[in-house]
């Protein structure tokens, strides 16, 4: 929601994120991929060494974007899906760096995409699980409706769907 006002006035010409349910009319979005978060925590979390993730995740506190995104409702209908109760989320923000740094120095627990923190899962610093509900969501394309992309944004457009998962890979 911060950026639709720099969308709308042409500070940034288009946005890569999770697509929304429901957009304001001058406003586009076109879908670029499936992605599908895992629960990520640090290397050595005692989560790890649990058979029922499931009940165990309400052990710990949560790190995880604000109400109003998609990741959050995602995480919200998975714990309801469980009959799981939605905790309190003690820390909310967006900012990957400073999610992982609080998960690298406790027990907390966030969803995010295994893309967005792949660094530090290669390298042993965090480790993820799958979420007990598989969560999916799709990834696109955000303008301004009408937006023409210059030459070097059609570019990057370009090699964006070429990167595209073809449906039959996509596991």
């Amino acid at each position: 929601s911060e950026l639709a006002g720099p969308l709308r006035d042409g500070e940034i010409d288009m946005l890569l994120g999770a697509l929304r349910e429901e957009l304001p009319p001058d406003l586009g979005q076109e879908p670029a991929f499936e992605d599908r978060p895992a629960l990520v925590m640090r290397a050595g979390h005692p989560i790890l060494k649990r058979h029922d993730i499931a009940h165990a995740m309400l052990d710990y506190p949560w790190l995880l974007p604000d109400r109003s995104t998609p990741l959050r409702r995602y995480w919200e209908a998975m714990l309801r899906t469980l009959d799981l109760p939605v905790p309190h989320v003690g820390i909310e923000g967006g900012s990957v760096i400073m999610i992982r740094q609080l998960l690298i120095a406790g027990d907390g627990l966030t969803m995010l995409s295994p893309d967005q923190v792949s660094v530090e899962l290669n390298s042993g610093i965090l480790a993820s699980l799958p979420p007990p509900v598989p969560v999916h969501r799709t990834i696109g394309i955000i303008t301004r409706t009408g937006w023409r992309p210059t030459r070097a944004e059609a570019a990057l457009l370009e090699k964006l769907y070429e990167a595209r998962p073809s449906p039959e890979n996509d596991s």
